[in-house]
């Protein structure tokens, strides 16, 4: 009877780390992409700040992130801040556009791998 009770609490605190760290994944993701949406590449100096400050918070952010999703992920968000940074920084709009779409999509697929469902369990 000891060792059931055991396995439970245990089975109970992974449970509870899962979804602590799914809802740690949905703030991180939502904080990254209002501030993606809310910079405008036509004030240059403001969006570098910004662009600049969200490169630092996603460098915080994944050392805790790559805990639970792919290097390959982090990797691709990593690039695509790089590369938003260097078409705001050339004033190249079409192209800052283009990647931060693609960088909202990597975010939203962050968000995908931790939702809890049949297909993420098997």
């Amino acid at each position: 009877m000891r060792s059931f009770v055991i396995t439970c609490i245990i089975f109970l605190v992974m449970i509870a780390a899962i979804l602590n760290n799914s809802l740690y994944i949905n703030r991180t993701v939502d904080e990254l992409i209002a501030t993606i949406q809310s910079t405008d590449p036509s004030d240059f100096e403001e969006s570098q700040i910004r662009l600049s400050g969200l490169q630092i918070q996603w460098e915080k952010e994944k050392k805790y992130v790559q805990g639970s999703v792919s290097h390959l992920k982090i990797d691709t968000v990593s690039d695509l801040i790089s590369s938003l940074l260097i078409y705001n920084k050339h004033k190249n709009r079409e192209e800052y556009e283009k990647t931060a779409a693609l960088l909202c999509a990597a975010l939203e697929e962050l968000r995908l791998l931790e939702k809890i469902s049949a297909d993420n369990i098997f």
